[in-house]
């Protein structure tokens, strides 16, 4: 497979996941998710309004993974409150854009997007644009800080 038909298949994948994952419409200028292909890399993070400023928007880095072609396999990373990006314990690589997407939306221990899953599948509607980046409380003040 060619460098071409690699991103042309990764950006169909993240397309898919994230029309899959989104929050519900009524949340969505509030909160939203958004996803980029980087060359080998591929990044998801959430999309909110500046306080203060509503007409700006932020991204906040939730995921990452950076294709590995020499290893065929993904290395899977979290950013952390201290706005770094550190490997996923629980699944440092993957073999797969497929389990790689599936690791993300599992999100076991909560560290994608901010809620240790139980049961369901994602909290209530009402609660899930401030449930999504709780984890990511410190990262939003220090951006507002900027």
């Amino acid at each position: 497979m060619d460098l071409r038909e690699f991103e042309k298949k990764a950006q169909k994948a993240l397309d898919v996941f994230l029309r899959n994952h989104r929050p519900p419409p009524h949340i969505r200028p509030q909160l939203h998710l958004g996803g980029r292909m980087n060359g080998q890399s591929k990044e998801l993070f959430g999309i909110r309004p500046r306080l203060g400023k509503p007409e700006n928007k932020l991204e906040l880095p939730v995921a990452k993974a950076t294709y590995v072609k020499t290893r065929v396999l993904w290395n899977v990373y979290r950013q952390r409150a201290e706005l770094k990006w550190h490997r996923y314990d629980p699944a440092p690589q993957v073999a797969s854009l497929e389990k790689l997407l599936s690791l993300m939306g599992e999100d076991e221990g909560g560290c994608f997007f901010g809620w240790a899953k139980t049961n369901l599948t994602r909290p209530a509607s009402a609660d899930y644009a401030e449930v999504i980046h709780s984890r990511a409380a410190i990262t939003f003040s220090l951006l507002l800080l900027l």
